[in-house]
C-alpha cells in the first residue's frame, strides 16, 4: 500500500495536469500547502528561521480559487471536467465545495475556497452561509469565502513540483502556495475554532478525542510552518503584518497568539509540545518569541 502523503502528491499533480491547458491557477493552503513549503526548502537546502521540521502527512487539499473560476461558464466548466476525469465526487452535506475521491484504498479530499468578488456583476452571484454561489442554475460549483485567507491572492509562491501521477507517469509542474503570513494567520484561527469547540460544545467522548486531535494538529502546523520560513520570507511577513495589521482577521489572529502562543506554557504551545506527531528534536521555545515579533505582541 502506498504512503497517504505520496498519494496526496500524485493527486495535486493531477489536478495541475488536467489544469494545465486553461487559465485556473489553484493556491495551496492548509496542511499541504505547509507540505510543500517544507519540501521544497529540504530539496534546495536553504536556510530557515529554525530547523526544518518534518511536515506531517495530510489527506486533504485545500485550494483557493479566483472567484471567476465558480462565476465564468468556461472557468468553471474547465473545473468540472477536472473534478469528473479523476473522479472526485461532490460530498452532498457540502455540496458544492467539497469533494473527495478513493484512491489505493485512501479517501482524498479536496476542498474549495475563494474571496469575495470585487469586478464581476453582483447580479452573478450570491454569498449565503459563508458560500460563493453562482446564480445559474445550472452551475453545481461553489467555494467557501475564506476571509482569513488574506493576501493569498496577491503574494503567493510558485514552488516546483514534480512526481509521478496517479496513474504512473512522470510530471512536472509549479504549483502555487500560499504566502506563509497567510498561512499562519489561517493555521491560527484554525486552532482558535477547535479549542474553542473543545472548550464550550457538549461532546461525546469519541467527539471530544477527535476534536482535540485537530486542536493539537493546527498547533503543530503553525511550528512546522515557521521552520520552513527563510530570513527574506520572514522579513517580508513582517512588512504584509504591518500592512494588514488594522483589518479584523489579523486582530482575531494576534489575540491567539497573545491568549494561546506568546510564551512556552500559554495553552497552545502545551497543545503544540503534546501533539502525537512532535518530535525530541523540535526547537519549540522559538515559536513564541517568533509568533509575537510577527504579530506584535508585547
Amino acid at each position: 500500500m502506498r504512503e497517504p502523503q505520496n498519494e496526496m502528491m500524485g493527486a495535486l499533480l493531477d489536478i495541475y495536469y488536467e489544469l494545465r491547458e486553461t487559465q485556473i491557477r489553484p493556491i495551496i493552503i492548509g496542511g499541504l500547502g505547509i507540505y510543500l513549503r517544507a519540501r521544497d526548502v529540504f530539496e534546495r537546502e536553504v536556510t530557515t528561521l529554525t530547523p526544518l521540521a518534518p511536515a506531517r502527512a495530510t489527506q486533504d487539499i485545500d485550494m483557493v480559487l479566483r472567484p471567476e473560476t465558480i462565476l465564468r461558464p468556461e472557468l468553471r466548466s474547465s473545473f468540472q471536467h477536472m473534478l469528473a476525469t479523476l473522479k472526485f465526487r461532490v460530498i452532498k452535506t457540502r455540496a458544492y465545495w467539497q469533494y473527495k475521491r478513493l484512491h489505493y484504498y485512501h479517501e482524498q479530499k479536496l476542498d474549495l475556497h475563494t474571496w469575495a468578488p470585487t469586478e464581476e456583476s453582483q447580479s452573478s452571484y450570491q454569498i449565503v452561509n459563508e458560500k460563493l454561489i453562482s446564480l445559474d442554475p445550472n452551475a453545481m460549483l461553489d467555494a467557501h469565502i475564506a476571509n482569513e485567507a488574506i493576501g493569498a491572492n496577491e503574494f503567493a509562491t510558485a514552488i516546483r513540483c514534480s512526481g509521478y501521477r496517479s496513474e504512473g507517469a512522470f510530471y512536472e509542474c509549479a504549483a502555487f502556495v500560499a504566502h506563509p503570513f497567510t498561512l499562519a494567520v489561517m493555521k491560527l484561527l484554525a486552532y482558535r475554532d477547535f479549542a474553542h469547540k473543545t472548550a464550550t460544545a457538549e461532546l461525546s467522548a469519541e467527539e471530544a478525542r477527535t476534536n482535540l486531535q485537530f486542536v493539537q494538529k493546527h498547533a503543530l502546523d503553525i511550528y512546522i510552518l515557521l521552520s520552513t520560513i527563510t530570513e527574506e520570507e520572514w522579513e517580508h511577513a513582517k512588512e504584509l503584518a504591518a500592512h494588514y495589521s488594522n483589518i479584523s482577521i489579523f486582530h482575531n489572529a494576534k489575540t491567539v497568539v497573545r491568549e494561546a502562543f506568546s510564551e512556552l506554557d500559554a495553552p497552545g504551545m502545551v497543545q503544540m509540545r503534546t501533539s502525537l506527531d512532535a518530535t525530541p528534536e523540535m526547537q519549540f521555545e522559538a515559536a513564541p518569541s517568533l509568533l509575537n515579533e510577527l504579530f506584535g505582541v508585547r
